[in-house]
């Protein structure tokens, strides 16, 4: 039994069973159409504080013919529609270490139900690119 003021509040959310979540893809492929590379959705009777997410990606082979590549995170509010969080693309670059990075500080409260997706696309016609997406943060009791 836990006895403490009654005026005092809720506890912060790193007291209430606090989980760290670091989840996300990182992979070396050849061309591909956009592909799912990762979901999380927040489980019943808990929220989950991003902390950052991260989306990159760099050509590390010549393409016989380059095209766009992209990589990006999406959210989808419990019963909304889905919103861009971080993007980044290469548009037509045969360059190896092409590099594209955006790293986004979020401090966002997600709520049971909302989701975190990962995706990632390179219409090139031979070659590979390493392609990633990341999210870190801290699931607690609602």
């Amino acid at each position: 039994m836990r006895i403490n003021n009654p005026a005092s509040g809720r506890a912060a959310y790193y007291d209430r069973n606090p989980a760290t979540k670091d989840m996300g893809s990182q992979t070396t492929v050849g061309n591909h159409v956009t592909t799912l590379r990762f979901t999380y959705t927040v489980p019943s009777g808990r929220k989950f504080a991003l902390g950052w997410l991260q989306v990159f990606l760099n050509r590390f082979t010549v393409a016989t013919t380059a095209a766009q590549v992209f990589c990006e995170i999406t959210i989808t509010p419990s019963g909304g529609a889905e919103l861009l969080m971080a993007y980044v693309e290469t548009a037509v670059s045969n360059l190896v270490d092409t590099n594209r990075m955006q790293t986004v500080g979020a401090g966002l409260i997600l709520l049971a139900g909302d989701a975190l997706k990962g995706y990632d696309s390179d219409g090139s016609t031979g070659g590979t690119v390493t392609v990633g997406e990341q999210i870190t943060g801290t699931e607690f009791d609602a």
